[in-house]
């Protein structure tokens, strides 16, 4: 998006007039909100484009826009492939631009197959982090599901499908979340509209990128030295974080950085640091 963001700019400056619109993006990951800049500006409200993570909350107001897929043509793939292999309980997960015609989605998908259909919701922003913690839901991907999946639908199978790029870090850490579960999803499938296809099983790059997290984790394991990098915008669970990895890895030497833009020049800086664990949003 960053090509469009000259041009969105200029068009939201002639329609406020008497108002100063800025270009800002400092934050490590696209996903959140360019919060420090926001507030060097003393800016009043931040508009942020594109994916979020929904991971923290921040003093500046906060308008998303998602953008929006309207023209969706793949419900009669999807209700044969849940209608050939049993499924009663679907959880549907999505990136953000199907916000706008997953409702629609879900009724159909649950009037054509009779099955439970439950699909993430975009978390309420302006909601606190007790509020939050309070509603016992699984925030991943910046979708909510209800913990209800993880407590009631043990004793059955269940589908996990995905609408998006299924080789997207969301859709990664959506598959890391729900496999790391008791019961994990039996099926795991994703739906991507650019080709109108249906995907049964993880792509290959999808395969390849989970085992390398794998071999990187088993990797970490024999490291003695390890640098935790915190990087902004920090939360107030943060310091716990930190606490919390120091903790795991107190039988080795730990050393913590505050960081901003991660990048390999910085941390060639220190060569002893055989491993860093990034302390940052999931994604």
């Amino acid at each position: 998006l960053l090509a469009d963001a000259p041009h969105v700019c200029d068009l939201l400056q002639q329609r406020l007039p008497d108002s100063l619109v800025f270009c800002i993006s400092d934050s490590t990951q696209s996903c959140c909100p360019a919060i420090i800049t926001a507030e060097h500006l003393k800016a009043d409200v931040i508009v942020h484009y594109g994916h979020a993570c929904h991971t923290f909350q921040v003093n500046v107001p906060v308008l998303y826009s998602y953008g929006a897929i309207i023209d969706f043509s793949g419900t009669l793939e999807i209700v044969d492939a849940l209608q050939a292999h049993s499924i009663r309980r679907l959880l549907l997960s999505y990136s953000l631009e199907y916000q706008a015609c997953i409702e629609i989605l879900q009724t159909t998908l649950r009037e054509q197959t009779q099955a439970l259909v439950v699909a993430g919701q975009i978390p309420d922003i302006e909601a606190s982090g007790k509020e939050r913690e309070s509603q016992q839901s699984i925030l991943v991907g910046g979708l909510e599901f209800p913990s209800f999946v993880e407590d009631e639908w043990k004793d059955d199978d269940y589908a996990l499908l995905y609408f998006g790029d299924d080789t997207s870090r969301q859709h990664i850490n959506l598959l890391l979340r729900f496999q790391s579960l008791t019961h994990p999803p039996k099926h795991t499938w994703s739906y991507n509209n650019d080709n109108n296809g249906l995907s049964t099983c993880p792509s290959t790059n999808c395969s390849k990128l989970l085992n390398r997290r794998f071999f990187l984790v088993q990797k970490a394991k024999t490291c003695q030295v390890f640098g935790i990098l915190v990087v902004p915008p920090s939360t107030a669970t943060t310091r716990a974080m930190v606490a919390s990895v120091r903790e795991l890895l107190r039988d080795r030497d730990v050393y913590t950085f505050s960081v901003g833009k991660v990048n390999p020049n910085k941390l060639a800086n220190f060569g002893n640091i055989e491993c860093f664990v990034l302390v940052a949003c999931p994604e």
